[in-house]
């Protein structure tokens, strides 16, 4: 009996290693291919991303006529995050599209919204412009001279309608009349990848998943036939096989978890090129990204982790009655 408890126990330590790397492909997998991530997380990240870095551009390109935080409140107000979640969910459905014949994924990104920005946009700058410049008359006396290829000034007897009119079809014009409907990207793919890239994926993702389920049923079916009997003693080594790997998964992903609580303090040379802001997004970023991770995968371990201890817990209780009437 004890060879063979030797060699279950050597079985569960190879079912050890073997649930806990297949786990975590799982957990990878799982993560990058969920929805949610494109529809949440990512969109929240590149709305942080956008809304901080772009008034930093614009400020730079308007030399200094406008304040960094105006265009930020400007911005706030034209883009939202569901301006982002239309592009990045459309992307992430494009996945799943069959690769053309010529080997090439073709992603179309929306563009429509943008157009829609135009009459926001002259709204809200209209008030700001007609605040911050000087009419043209003022702008000549002091010095200025006009280019042409440049909104400089505010011609002389313009209100504040006429302005947010002028900025719409200036804006129309340079910008909403150049942009498609939808921008097509297209992508060269190897050889290999032959029909639909995503199922091409899945496919040797589920053949490798369900081979290793298999290899674990096996191993636990093994470990049954050398424990045997009695039946509570099978079901203590079953659930104590399953609960180690559970417990592993669960450990490294509350540590994960509890990690992220750290990230607001991290100090390091590389951040002091970077204004606060963008370094505090970052941290953000990385923080989000780690939740998410995380956070998914708990439900799917947490409760094979509970279930599994509740079971050994329950079989050893068994056990142990079983044994003290054997020795009456």
């Amino acid at each position: 009996m004890f060879f063979r408890k030797f060699l279950a126990f050597i079985l569960s330590v190879v079912f050890l290693f073997v649930s806990t790397s297949l786990a975590i492909v799982f957990s990878i997998y799982n993560f990058f291919t969920d929805a949610d991530l494109y529809r949440q997380t990512l969109v929240e990240i590149a709305y942080d991303l956008v809304a901080n870095e772009l008034p930093k551009k614009v400020a730079v390109l308007e030399e200094n006529v406008f304040e960094e935080e105006e265009i930020r409140e400007v911005l706030n107000k034209v883009l939202v995050e569901d301006d982002f979640r239309v592009v990045l969910d459309s992307l992430g459905s494009q996945m799943r599209n069959v690769v053309s014949t010529d080997k090439k994924i073709k992603v179309k990104i929306p563009m429509l919204w943008v157009k829609e920005k135009g009459d926001v946009l002259s709204a809200e700058l209209a008030p700001l412009i007609y605040k911050k410049m000087p009419s043209c008359k003022d702008f000549i006396k002091s010095g200025g001279k006009l280019t042409g290829d440049k909104f400089q000034c505010i011609p002389n007897n313009f209100s504040e309608a006429d302005l947010k009119s002028e900025i719409k079809k200036q804006f129309d014009a340079s910008i909403i009349s150049k942009v498609p409907d939808e921008l097509v990207l297209e992508m060269i793919v190897p050889v290999e990848f032959n029909g639909d890239l995503v199922a091409f994926i899945n496919n040797w993702f589920l053949v490798i998943f369900a081979a290793g389920l298999v290899g674990l049923a096996i191993l636990l079916a093994v470990i049954g036939l050398l424990i045997f009997s009695p039946a509570w003693l099978v079901v203590k080594w079953e659930m104590r096989t399953i609960l180690k790997p559970a417990f592993v998964i669960c450990l490294l992903f509350g540590s994960i978890l509890y990690s992220t609580r750290f990230i607001d303090g991290l100090n390091h040379p590389f951040f002091s090129q970077f204004d606060a802001t963008s370094v505090s997004i970052f941290k953000n970023s990385v923080k989000s990204l780690l939740e998410a991770f995380a956070t998914k995968q708990f439900y799917y371990f947490g409760p094979v982790f509970i279930v599994s201890f509740v079971g050994w817990i329950y079989s050893a209780i068994l056990c142990r009655r079983a044994g003290k009437k054997n020795k009456k």
